[in-house]
């Protein structure tokens, strides 16, 4: 019974006098306290919440109120107008919803920087700068080093989504002529070219919209950066069409 009534929203206090007032009937405020064992100042706090919900009315004799339980039915029309409250909450939530979603969109394009520490962190950098993606945009990677093992499938899949899902563009620098480079270059969209032997790095940067990636994906340790800016974003884009020029080119088959 107690755990009913805790679950319709009743206090401790207000399950307490209410179970009282049931036994007892109508009755004065010094026989409640002396049943409920609830101070006097909480008792009239507590009576006070129970009128105001309908399961508890008073009259007066004299001087002396005498307070008596609602009709147990009146549980179930408490439990209508609480189900009817949280419905017009819910239309009300809904009207302000586009308004706090513009909110939260605005404070995440805000400049920031993060940084990613493991293999859980890479693949978490690489899956959240997707969200980022444009329809008909373009991705830039350079200075892509062999891929160490456990990324061999992440990133042929990691680029076949996105280049599906949005139709972008995904041009790729590798430092060398990889096996991976298989994997990759007949997705459609990519374009893979080989960086000059002097100008090659052991750092990943990926550049999607507003995202810089930089990472190391080669090696054991896993250590990934994001920074989102667009003047820095816009500065290693510019960079890597400079190296774009003058990479070869590698063919699809």
């Amino acid at each position: 019974m107690l755990a009913v009534l805790e679950e319709i929203g009743l206090t401790k206090g207000e399950r307490k006098i209410y179970l009282a007032l049931l036994e007892l009937g109508a009755t004065s405020v010094g026989k409640i306290i002396k049943h409920s064992k609830i101070s006097g100042s909480k008792t009239y706090e507590v009576l006070d919440r129970l009128i105001a919900k309908g399961l508890v009315n008073y009259s007066t004799k004299g001087k002396v109120k005498y307070f008596e339980a609602a009709p147990p039915e009146r549980i179930l029309d408490y439990i209508q107008e609480k189900e009817m409250k949280l419905q017009e909450t819910k239309q009300h939530a809904q009207a302000i919803l586009p308004e706090l979603q513009a909110k939260q969109a605005a404070a995440q394009h805000q400049n920031d920087a993060k940084v990613y520490i493991g293999l859980k962190g890479l693949k978490t950098a690489y899956i959240e700068a997707k969200k980022d993606g444009k329809k008909g945009g373009t991705i830039y990677g350079m200075f892509i080093p062999p891929v160490s093992e456990p990324l061999l499938s992440f990133f042929p899949a990691w680029i076949s989504d996105f280049c599906k899902r949005y139709k972008v563009k995904d041009l790729m620098l590798f430092n060398e002529r990889v096996p991976e480079i298989d994997l990759v270059k007949n997705i459609p969209g990519v374009e893979v070219r080989i960086i000059p032997k002097a100008m090659r790095s052991p750092t990943e940067i990926t550049i999607i919209e507003q995202n810089v990636i930089i990472s190391t994906t080669g090696g054991d340790q896993y250590f990934t950066t994001v920074i989102r800016n667009k003047e820095v974003a816009a500065s290693f884009t510019e960079y890597f069409h400079s190296l774009w020029e003058i990479s070869k080119k590698v063919a699809n088959s």
